[in-house]
């Protein structure tokens, strides 16, 4: 998962950082880690597969990571 750093505290708590992961959780803190930090205009240009496939776009380049500047 990619997210922007201001937006993690919405999705995910420092208990779920903090948490050991096992095969066998109890279901109430699923555990997170940060993997690595990334400017986004690191990412402009970097393609993506689509999750769901109900609606493929025909035309256009669509999956891709473009710049909001």
């Amino acid at each position: 998962m990619v997210l922007a750093e201001a937006l993690v505290s919405k999705w995910f708590t420092e208990d779920q950082f903090a948490a050991e992961y096992t095969a066998d959780f109890d279901g109430k803190c699923i555990p997170a880690r940060r993997v690595a930090n990334y400017p986004g205009s690191q990412l402009v240009g970097l393609r993506y597969e689509q999750l769901i496939g109900d609606s493929v776009p025909t035309d256009g380049d669509a999956f891709k990571v473009i710049s909001g500047s």
